[in-house]
């Protein structure tokens, strides 16, 4: 049966469509296509019996799969609005066009799309058709599940691997994972690291060992794990993810193969270059991989750089000289904009009388191999070439992980802050720093692994300075995690906790440092207790609850208003996390020292989640007691956001008591506040509650409406555990309303993001939170 592409939209949604008619459509243009129904299912990341049901009429597809359909058959732009309007009759008008616009929006390919936390190259791969495709013929051979891309460090293994997956992502049906391990220092924080680039998080009951294997357990995925040189101890938890998931493919590069059984080591080899000496013909130097890169970046800091006779012959000595590793030859070439390629090669050959001859790291190993001796040389070549404020800033800058803002720069570093733009521009131009533009937000710099690991060696010569660094690294980030509390309330609410994941990195290696070091324990006390909402609404509670055991058995004797703070946020966390014995003791000791310091907000606050593990406990008195003094407190203060959430508490207490009136007024009266002030998360939570209300009182169309609104709220959040518990309400309706079809998906996108969240159904106590 083949389908008018001029379907008009009304028709559609006032006919009440059969609803095999969407089923049609799809096994109509799949036999257009010639696809299979695995083929199909390969391609839109679902299985073949998800296919045949779909077809048969049997089961409506989830928004994403949807999408991915009318991407995988080709739907033509102006059948997608019908199409998508067949596929999900329960669809508004507003949420058509938003589905809609998906297919819209710029930027990455649906290839990109599908690799998730892939740093996208700005340039094409040079030089590396062979490689690639080996690598390719290696992946999809049906017998070989792990490949080990090793080689000196800078030789370009990494961009091997991103280009692989750009390629290979559509072959998986659950898409290419990318995961950067270079800021790893021991090999036990292989899985919480992996857990974390995959969106899994840990809970009580579950290990996130467990929680990684049942993850990936069903997936059809190629993981790709970067840097794994410094963490080889774990490699037998490479293996052990390998035997719990028996659909899922990794590639890892590293200097060194793991020794791993089933492992299939690919050396990677510098790009080809041309001796010059011996082959002087333009066209063998121009066709030289190693000169092609040379050239490509050249023009990046000189538009008009052109290899010509005069210095193509320069150019293949340089890059002979630097034995063909791309890092080199980019850092070289980055000089182009400075110095013509002669003076370049008379520098790197030591024969400038300024430089004289140029040896490799002081203290480094002299049996290094000779690619990653020159690489040595390269970067310290580099290195003395910047001006000394300019030394100074690139060695400070190591101190940021996972990159850092201008406004971090200045408050860390030491460099005078009228020259720090220049400076910046300078160490970016010279291709020793990146600046890494944001869509949303100020730009940020990060450095290669390489650079950062030669700025880290250099700092280890000055111990004292490495601290002082360290120290004020800290201090930074504890000091903007305090300024900007108050964004956890209102609408500010999304951006502060993006801003936060950004700087997760940052923010880790400072509560380390501040675990280490005596003197600054203090200040990881602070930052600990400024973020741990951040922990809460974004899945990280089984970090922020160790980071809290650490810090605070370090700090018995911190002031006491910072102690008060810590014990309040590590209490609600343990509450969170269903350990409500040990929640309660660490609330009642912060109580003590709130009231001990006469701070009335914090003591509120205190008591609203005292209050939370009291009703988790079923003392039902207790708990209202608890949340109603918290409330008269915060009504006193005009503090609208907690009293917003004191209301609400205070409500589903009345439901589990059996008043249900009066807990719906004080559920109307929290909803009025929260979207007053613009608070999403406590209006996504308020929308459920009144959505579950409407279904148990059989008003399912307005339950629908309700829980769709919440859920959308709790995705803009990148709240997963608590949507998840959102759609679970949601599937609970589409069944009352006979649709078991929906009914079915919603669940399934319910456990979806359970596991991804790593949360268990059932556990954390009360669903509304604080």
């Amino acid at each position: 049966m083949m389908y008018n592409s001029d379907i008009d939209m009304e028709q559609v949604r006032s006919g009440m469509p059969h609803p095999d008619r969407f089923g049609e459509w799809v096994r109509e243009r799949r036999k257009i296509l010639g696809l299979t129904q695995a083929g199909l299912g390969r391609l839109a990341a679902c299985s073949k019996v998800m296919i045949n049901k779909i077809e048969g009429g049997q089961r409506h597809p989830s928004l994403p799969l949807a999408v991915t359909l009318a991407r995988s058959l080709k739907i033509p732009p102006k059948d997608r609005p019908a199409f998508l309007s067949l596929a999900r009759p329960d669809l508004t008008p507003v949420q058509l066009a938003e589905l809609i616009a998906t297919f819209n929006r710029p930027g990455a390919t649906p290839q990109e799309r599908r690799v998730s936390g892939l740093p996208i190259p700005t340039l094409p791969i040079v030089g590396r058709a062979q490689e690639v495709a080996a690598i390719h013929t290696l992946l999809l051979d049906p017998d070989v599940r792990l490949v080990t891309l090793t080689g000196a460090g800078g030789v370009g293994k990494t961009r091997l691997s991103i280009q692989v997956a750009l390629d290979l992502c559509g072959l998986f049906a659950d898409g290419c994972r990318y995961v950067s391990l270079a800021a790893l220092d021991a090999s036990d924080l292989l899985i919480p690291t992996v857990a974390r680039g995959l969106g899994i998080k840990e809970t009580r009951g579950r290990t996130l060992d467990d929680a990684l294997f049942y993850y990936l357990s069903d997936k059809d995925l190629l993981l790709i794990l970067d840097n794994f040189e410094q963490i080889l101890p774990a490699a037998k938890k490479v293996a052990e993810v390998l035997e719990a998931a028996p659909g899922l493919k990794i590639l890892i590069t590293s200097r060194t193969v793991l020794h791993l059984s089933g492992e299939y080591e690919f050396v990677v080899p510098p790009l080809r270059f041309v001796d010059a000496h011996n082959s002087l013909s333009n066209t063998d130097l121009v066709d030289s991989p190693a000169v092609k890169l040379f050239v490509q970046k050249a023009r990046t800091v000189k538009a008009d750089f052109a290899l010509t006779p005069e210095n193509a012959a320069e150019v293949a000595r340089i890059c002979a000289h630097l034995d063909g590793l791309p890092l080199a030859i980019e850092l070289a070439a980055s000089r182009s904009k400075f110095l013509s390629p002669a003076g370049l090669l008379a520098r790197l050959e030591g024969a400038a009388p300024e430089d004289g001859p140029l040896d490799i790291l002081t203290g480094g190993a002299l049996d290094l191999p000779a690619r990653q001796q020159a690489m040595r040389r390269t970067i310290d070549w580099s290195y003395d070439l910047l001006g000394n404020d300019e030394r100074d800033l690139f060695r400070e800058l190591a101190v940021f992980v996972g990159g850092c803002s201008a406004a971090a720069v200045a408050a860390v570093c030491r460099s005078d802050p009228r020259s720090l733009d220049a400076r910046l521009a300078s160490l970016v131009d010279q291709s020793m720093l990146l600046l890494v533009a944001h869509p949303e937000g100020e730009s940020r710099y990060r450095m290669l692994e390489s650079l950062r690991d030669y700025a880290l060696e250099r700092l280890a010569r000055q111990p004292g300075e490495w601290a002082a660094l360290r120290s004020r690294h800290a201090a930074y980030f504890m000091n903007l995690a305090e300024s900007n509390e108050s964004r956890f309330e209102g609408s500010g609410q999304v951006a502060w906790l993006d801003r936060l994941e950004l700087e997760h990195d940052n923010l880790q290696a400072a509560l380390a440092w501040c675990c280490s070091s005596g003197q600054d324990a203090g200040t990881g006390l602070r930052l600990a207790a400024a973020v741990w909402q951040f922990w809460l609404v974004r899945g990280y509670v089984g970090e922020g609850r160790r980071w809290f055991s650490r810090i605070l058995e370090r700090t018995p004797d911190a002031p006491i208003q910072s102690r008060a703070r810590a014990l309040n946020g590590a209490g609600f966390l343990d509450w969170a996390w269903g350990d409500y014995d040990r929640a309660r003791s660490l609330l009642e000791a912060g109580l003590a020292c709130c009231r001990e310091l006469g701070d009335s907000h914090e003591t509120a606050w205190v008591l609203n989640h005292l209050g939370h593990v009291a009703l988790a406990q079923n003392r039902f008195e207790d708990a209202a007691a608890l949340v109603r003094e918290s409330l008269a407190l915060f009504e006193r203060l005009g503090a609208t956001w907690n009293r917003a959430w004191d209301l609400l508490n205070l409500g589903d207490i009345l439901q589990f008591e059996g008043d249900e009136t009066q807990a719906i007024r004080y559920y109307r009266e929290s909803l009025d506040l929260f979207r007053k002030i613009g608070e999403p998360r406590g209006t996504a939570w308020s929308l459920d509650h009144f959505g579950r209300l409407a279904y148990a009182h059989r008003d399912y169309e307005r339950a629908a409406e309700l829980l769709g609104e919440s859920v959308q709220l709790f995705r803009s959040l990148g709240d997963k555990r608590s949507a998840a518990w959102v759609l679970a309400h949601l599937g609970d309706v589409a069944s009352a309303r006979g649709d078991p079809s929906q009914a079915g998906t919603l669940r399934e996108e319910s456990q979806a993001l359970f596991r991804e969240s790593g949360a268990i159904p059932g556990a954390g106590g009360v669903i509304g939170e604080a």
